[in-house]
């Protein structure tokens, strides 16, 4: 069942930041944003900035399956663009992923198949999809040498 409007909204509210603190080993931690218990690490390594996704505390709300391999649906975007995604078992939503000549790959949420099927026929790349509850990617699909996509 999707997270009611209610509760996505107490989520929001009670977000939290944790600054960094000096641990009794005198180690300094890292700052963290916690939304729905989940714990999400912005730090600078050496002249990196890393991004720390902790879902070990997500609230059971989000957590599908919680009673067995529990996992939780996650998103993630860097300026917009979706670098990350494991879709919702519940939503019955699907990632799909062009992979380039050359190796690239850029990932798209289900709701991005045009854009998928427009960049891949562009590129002359392949055209991959998951199902949230898929072990793995599907083989490739190359657009324009089908009629149609296979889902």
């Amino acid at each position: 069942m999707p997270v009611s409007n209610a509760l996505r909204e107490k989520y929001h509210r009670t977000a939290r930041f944790w600054p960094a603190y000096r641990e009794e080993e005198g180690k300094l931690s890292w700052p963290a944003l916690e939304v729905a218990g989940a714990l999400v690490f912005v730090y600078v390594d050496g002249n990196t900035l890393r991004v720390s996704v902790d879902l070990d505390t997500a609230h059971r709300g989000i957590v599908e399956r919680p009673s067995t391999s529990s996992t939780v649906p996650l998103h993630i975007t860097v300026q917009g663009t979706t670098v990350f995604y494991a879709p919702s078992e519940r939503s019955g939503d699907r990632a799909l992923r062009v992979v380039a000549p050359d190796g690239d790959v850029w990932l798209f949420t289900g709701d991005q198949e045009r854009q998928a099927l427009a960049a891949a026929d562009r590129i002359g790349g392949r055209l991959q999809f998951r199902r949230a509850q898929d072990p793995g990617w599907s083989p490739s699909f190359v657009p324009g040498a089908a009629k149609a996509a296979p889902w």
